[in-house]
């Protein structure tokens, strides 16, 4: 061998042993890697069986006592006070399935016959699955399914919604000692963000075998129009959320008729730092809302609007605290109140034989920090007519008054009675 190519070879195995050592030390740092990523895996996998045992544990501790415990110590109690009678079937399910009651009725223990006013085929309970792992049984939705409501009165008079009892047995029932544990966790669970965040009704139908009975008192069974025989509404849905968050707590309620999907939505929304609530009603194409805003010793400022149009209903006020008549209380008042027309408002409820009708106006200024009395206010009333029993039959009412710094003045007035 010359000694060209054993120079060759020498470079050769010097090379391949460079590369050996390069490999093992690369090697060295992958199993490193790998023993540490093993041992992650393993903690997360022991954590991981420690929190599924905890839920394990958990779940078949409560789902023991889901239906005897639960259901009929904590919920059913709680929910009736002991005022009327809650029966149903069979129970199925468990806390991660959620439960089905199938055949619910509710009864007014008063009447001895017909006593049902409510009945439902079925009843759907779903549990939140964090409670579970903290030990808790925490109610999250309620689903119930073609509901009938039945509203009536009996021979006496009574009606089927009437629970009322005794002041002295209302008072035995409320006593906290006489409450069972179960009735103590469930009202303690009730002020949880995550209780009750969805309750939906579904084709609710209201049957009144008599409307013209409703009415008991006089008056108002003349001024309103019922038919005589059996009425029924049906296909109406219903749902109450609960949309809880950081700063705020928010709900809404809805109801949806077949005609009408946006019949009818209910916000009420609160702030979780100053106590700041808001209430706003859709409906009948009216938007109206109620802001109060906490003020500290001054009171609460108040604002009444409709949020279609504001030039037809405005008003902001500041309820003062302390402990004064109403004209004290109301202070810094000003906005405007326009009614169109009254009719639009009463002839849904009035019978055939009954209207009231007209225009009114009102716009009212008051300095901030003044009583209600110290305002200035402008009222106009005019083509106002009405007739309802028992009542003088006015043909016609125009009146413009006007108010300042505690005097009234009567700018002109016109009335028409017919007769009694």
């Amino acid at each position: 061998m010359d000694k060209k190519t054993s120079q060759r070879l020498d470079t050769i195995a010097r090379e391949l042993d460079r590369r050996r050592q390069e490999h093992g030390k690369g090697s060295s740092r992958g199993r490193h890697i790998r023993r540490i990523v093993r041992k992650l895996l393993m903690i997360v996998a022991l954590v991981f069986f420690v929190l599924a045992g905890i839920f394990i544990f958990n779940f078949f501790r409560l789902n023991a006592d889901l239906v005897e415990g639960h259901i009929k110590k904590g919920i059913i109690p709680n929910l009736t006070q002991g005022r009327f009678n809650l029966n149903f079937g069979t129970v199925s399910g468990n806390l991660i399935n959620g439960v089905e009651l199938e055949n619910v009725q509710i009864l007014n223990p008063h009447f001895e016959s017909g006593a049902t006013i409510m009945t439902v085929p079925r009843v759907s309970m779903n549990y939140s699955l964090w409670g579970i792992f903290w030990g808790n049984i925490t109610l999250q939705k309620l689903h119930i399914e073609n509901p009938v409501l039945t509203l009536k009165r009996n021979e006496l008079g009574r009606g089927i919604w009437d629970f009322s009892k005794p002041e002295e047995q209302v008072k035995d029932k409320s006593n906290k000692k006489n409450m069972t544990t179960w009735q103590r966790q469930e009202q303690a669970r009730a002020l949880a963000d995550n209780y009750l965040t969805d309750i939906t009704v579904d084709n609710l139908s209201i049957l009144i075998p008599s409307p013209d009975q409703l009415i008991t008192d006089e008056f108002l069974a003349k001024l309103t129009s019922f038919p005589t025989k059996t009425y029924q509404f049906s296909n109406i849905d219903l749902k109450l959320k609960k949309y809880p968050a950081e700063k705020f707590v928010s709900h809404i309620f809805s109801v949806s008729r077949p005609d009408d999907p946006d019949f009818l939505r209910f916000q009420f929304t609160r702030t979780r730092s100053n106590g700041n609530f808001t209430l706003s009603f859709d409906a009948v194409g009216q938007n109206f809302n109620f802001a109060v805003e906490n003020l500290g010793l001054d009171g609460r400022r108040i604002n009444f609007y409709d949020g279609r149009m504001k030039d037809r209903l405005n008003l902001e006020w500041v309820w003062a605290r302390n402990d004064m008549s109403l004209l004290e209380r109301v202070r810094g008042l000003k906005g405007v109140l326009k009614v169109p027309d009254f009719s639009d408002i009463f002839k849904p409820f009035l019978g055939k034989d009954s209207h009231i009708k007209g225009k009114f106006e009102l716009a009212v200024n008051t300095s901030p920090g003044e009583p209600l009395y110290n305002s200035d206010a402008g009222l106009q009333v005019s083509d106002f007519s009405l007739k309802i029993p028992f009542f003088p039959v006015v043909q016609q009412l125009d009146a413009e008054i006007e108010t300042s710094k505690r005097v009234a003045r009567i700018e002109n007035i016109e009335i028409k009675i017919k007769d009694i």
